[in-house]
């Protein structure tokens, strides 16, 4: 395809704008950005820039998000992407999904080359691929005041999605965030994008909060919304290993653990990486006063004569769903579940341990430093009993 003239492009550019309800000056402020940072020579050459050169290019020069995207669309319109053999269906994807793919969807990390298929519900529309939302002095970027939550999609069912974007509206609140809509109006938005997906899949569904405005403070009335839906197979419940890190758990008065907060994560990521570096796939993370606190990813549980125990929350952990649905579905079945304080040594002597979270459902642990454990019979209990409840009410918000 031969390049088309900057004439051409702008035209391409300006319908996209106005279909967005962009201003006219818009058109010449794109064209102006992407001239200021020698960007115009890449796109109406013949050679196919990335999507990362226009977004690096646009963001350096103020444009929002949106008018990026859709600038994008633009390049592709024109022919002038090296994606070109997606670009009819994601042009004709459009948010009907009963024309859109996995590949359309898809976002290719430059990293890993991993291909995922993702949705993102923003400003309104449904968007594909990895599409930006932030800017150099979005507050959220620089300041972390991001909430998110983690539901699950599969076989059709989405179990207690609608307590996951209720916990994701008072995770933003904790962290001084206006949300712009109600946990429904979540549920009813993530049912819509997973039935754009094919039917069945197994799915990671982000409901996300963020501030646009504020110095430290964020401006409450800057609340941003995104909603995210990408592919994410359920992993296999044969197990995994971990060791004691290091590193403790905050609690209340040292960082907001009363919300699913990002910047609560690299906590998290630095255990995980010294857990990967000695061998192990996970830690056991303890809190300032000793006492176990969680996974560094998941809530933990241990079987010691028969008797299920978890550590009481204590605030420097959060009560997830997943664990209280365990805890209430192992309690029905007639077995014995505690939760209080708990030392290493108690994990270290248990029966069996196991881990519970939103992402694997239940997972029993196979290794514990260097001991060998076994999947055991309450860690296979709870995760049967689970899924068995999941099938007969995970449908329950889509019903409302």
């Amino acid at each position: 395809m031969s390049a088309p003239s900057e004439e051409e492009f702008a035209a391409a550019i300006a319908e996209q704008l106005a279909d967005g309800g962009e201003p006219s000056h818009a058109v010449d402020d794109a064209l102006e950005v992407l001239s200021a940072v020698d960007m115009a020579g890449l796109v109406l050459a013949p050679k196919e820039p990335t999507r990362e050169m226009l977004m690096a290019g646009a963001s350096a020069g103020g444009l929002p998000p949106p008018t990026i995207h859709r600038m994008w669309r633009a390049m592709l319109a024109t022919g002038q992407s090296r994606h070109n053999q997606d670009r009819e269906e994601f042009l004709a994807w459009d948010g009907d999904h009963d024309r859109c793919n996995t590949r359309a969807m898809a976002i290719l990390s430059g990293r890993t080359g991993e291909a995922r298929a993702a949705l993102h519900y923003i400003d309104g529309e449904w968007l594909p691929g990895n599409p930006p939302i932030m800017g150099p002095l979005t507050n959220g970027a620089w300041m972390a005041s991001v909430a998110f939550d983690g539901a699950r999609s599969f076989d059709g069912l989405a179990p207690d999605l609608d307590r996951h974007a209720e916990r994701s509206i008072n995770s933003a609140r904790v962290l001084g965030l206006e949300p712009p809509l109600r946990a429904q109006e979540i549920v009813d938005l993530a049912w819509d994008g997973i039935a754009r997906f094919k039917d069945g899949a197994s799915l990671y569904i982000r409901p996300m909060f963020f501030a646009e405005d504020g110095f430290v403070t964020p401006r409450a009335e800057s609340t941003r919304f995104v909603l995210t839906i990408f592919e994410a197979p359920m992993p296999p419940a044969d197990g995994f290993t971990a060791h004691l890190s290091a590193l403790r758990r905050p609690g209340p008065e040292t960082a907001p653990t009363a919300a699913k907060a990002s910047c609560l994560y690299p906590q998290s990521a630095a255990a995980l990486r010294a857990a990967r570096a000695e061998g192990f796939d996970n830690a056991v993370m303890l809190d300032a006063n000793g006492n176990v606190s969680e996974f560094a990813t998941a809530n933990i549980f241990i079987v010691k004569d028969g008797v299920t125990t978890t550590p009481v929350p204590n605030g420097t952990f959060l009560n997830g769903i997943t664990r209280q649905r365990v805890i209430g579905l192992l309690t029905q079945a007639g077995m014995e579940v505690r939760e209080q304080s708990l030392r290493f040594d108690e994990v270290r002597a248990a029966d069996e341990v196991f881990a519970t979270g939103n992402y694997s459902k239940v997972s029993p642990l196979t290794g514990l430093e260097d001991r060998t454990l076994q999947p055991g019979p309450v860690a296979a209990k709870a995760r049967k009993l689970y899924f068995a409840w999941a099938e007969t009410t995970g449908k329950v918000s889509r019903l409302r």
